[in-house]
């Protein structure tokens, strides 16, 4: 990877962007995208956002060429699956029928990725197969994304889903604290348009969960019992006016995505029995409303922090950090 790259996350209300130079962060930004410019993940019109990328690096006067960029989940396929031991070739012919249950088109249409987690011996020690993660992304959204970029002027060097940003941080706090491959972890997205759980076993990505109710919840109760539109709700919402936050139907949306929260986080206690997860790592825009947070924290049963803990430096910001992550995590290598 280049010595400076610039990572981006395009969020449904924010675009995340974050500078790695020579092993540091150098400037990370958020940025709030136009209404109507992408919707539920969906970039609506991809010049219009080449425009905005392009004006967005030059008011924070970004000198970057180099760019990661984040999928949203929704948008590719992923497992984690197990396959016979094969050869490279064998396995690259035989990733496309892992998804036969999911594609619906031309197989060709798709480019297919993997990850190694870890090869699997019998009591011979003979190699008879391994488990992977594996990942099938349509062609032209990758495409799509690429000039994109290249007529905002910039190149696309590197493009990997959610989970993969937010791996590269758990790798790098492994690194750093020594305990490669120990602990299990949870990562908790506060979005806009919902909320996802995203569970690492022994370090490595396992599964997401999502849940349907996100932060829009929040800004159309408070569009409600304010009298105002969407827009003027979200800048309530972001300043805390008025004390909107604490009011009684923010508060038992909280109580919802709380509880939606425990559920799924309990469920897949008990389907992974001898799990190790004692930390919940929330992060997205919802991780800055305080009282959800609070909410969250009473219905769970193991410790939460903001995902800045799993950074090795200190950032300034620790907001942006939260709602940044992923743009900082996809510059890692």
């Amino acid at each position: 990877m280049a010595k400076k790259i610039l990572g981006i996350e395009i969020g449904n209300c924010n675009i995340k962007m974050a500078v790695w130079l020579k092993g540091s962060l150098e400037q990370i930004v958020v940025e709030p995208i136009p209404d109507g410019l992408v919707e539920r993940d969906e970039i609506v019109s991809r010049d219009a956002m080449s425009e905005f990328i392009k004006n967005t690096i030059a008011k924070n006067k970004i000198a970057c060429k180099n760019v990661a960029i984040v999928l949203p989940e929704r948008l590719v396929y992923t497992k984690r699956v197990f396959m016979h031991a094969m050869t490279v070739n064998q396995l690259k012919v035989n990733l496309p029928y892992e998804f036969q249950e999911y594609i619906t088109e031309d197989k060709e249409d798709y480019i297919y990725d993997y990850e190694l987690i870890e090869k699997k011996y019998d009591s011979q020690d003979n190699f008879i197969g391994m488990e992977l993660i594996i990942t099938a992304a349509p062609k032209d959204l990758i495409e799509s994304y690429r000039t994109m970029l290249r007529r905002s002027g910039l190149k696309l060097t590197v493009i990997a889903p959610e989970f993969d940003a937010l791996n590269r941080i758990i790798k790098d706090h492994e690194a750093l604290i020594g305990e490669k491959g120990e602990k299990d972890y949870v990562i908790l997205d506060i979005g806009h348009t919902g909320i996802k759980l995203f569970f690492f076993l022994k370090g490595r990505y396992d599964i997401t969960r999502v849940m349907g109710e996100g932060c829009e919840a929040i800004d159309a109760a408070i569009a409600s019992f304010k009298r105002v539109g969407l827009e003027a709700a979200r800048a309530m919402k972001e300043t805390n006016e008025d004390n909107v936050l604490f009011e009684e139907q923010c508060m038992e949306i909280y109580g919802r995505m709380a509880i939606e929260v425990m559920r799924v986080l309990n469920f897949y206690n008990y389907n992974h029995l001898n799990n190790n997860i004692e930390t919940l790592y929330y992060c997205g825009g919802g991780s800055l409303i305080e009282p959800l947070i609070d909410a969250i924290a009473q219905s769970v049963e193991v410790k939460i922090e903001g995902i800045e803990a799993l950074c090795a430096d200190d950032y300034e910001d620790r907001n942006k950090i939260r709602m940044g992550i992923k743009a900082l995590g996809i510059t890692w290598e």
